[in-house]
């Protein structure tokens, strides 16, 4: 049974989208347990990031956005920048497409260490949210 899923948007970065997915898979036993799911939402994605979720294979669902103006956004109730709906369209789709009774949202430019999984939902429950810090180098103590 899926416990967990893990969706992560990925863009136009290959690059990217092949290093994320195999350090997630590689940190992640409950991947191969069965017990977590890997899912990426191709948000906007070019040509180049589909061929290779399909070439590898990788779960993956599409997500396009219609591009809409300042305007519009406001005409709707929603600030700019426009940008920030779409990233909140694709998780949405991901949530919707998961399987797991959690979600845990990533971005594509995180990269996992051994038990990353398993120490976050320690501290989880159905009553709070639980996320990790960014560590940046060169960017001070962090709190």
């Amino acid at each position: 049974m899926v416990e967990i899923t893990i969706v992560c948007l990925i863009y136009k970065s290959k690059r990217l989208a092949e290093a994320l997915y195999e350090s997630v898979v590689k940190y992640t036993p409950m991947l191969a347990s069965g017990q977590a799911e890997f899912l990426f939402v191709a948000n906007d994605p070019t040509d180049e990031v589909m061929e290779f979720l399909k070439s590898k294979d990788i779960p993956h669902c599409l997500n396009m956005n219609e591009h809409l103006s300042d305007e519009e956004l406001f005409s709707m109730g929603i600030g700019a920048p426009e940008y920030m709906r779409r990233v909140y369209q694709g998780y949405n789709l991901g949530i919707l497409k998961a399987k797991g009774q959690k979600v845990v949202l990533i971005n594509s430019d995180n990269f996992f260490s051994r038990d990353w999984l398993e120490n976050l939902l320690k501290y989880s429950d159905y009553q709070k949210v639980v996320c990790s810090t960014l560590v940046e180098p060169g960017q001070g103590k962090i709190g």
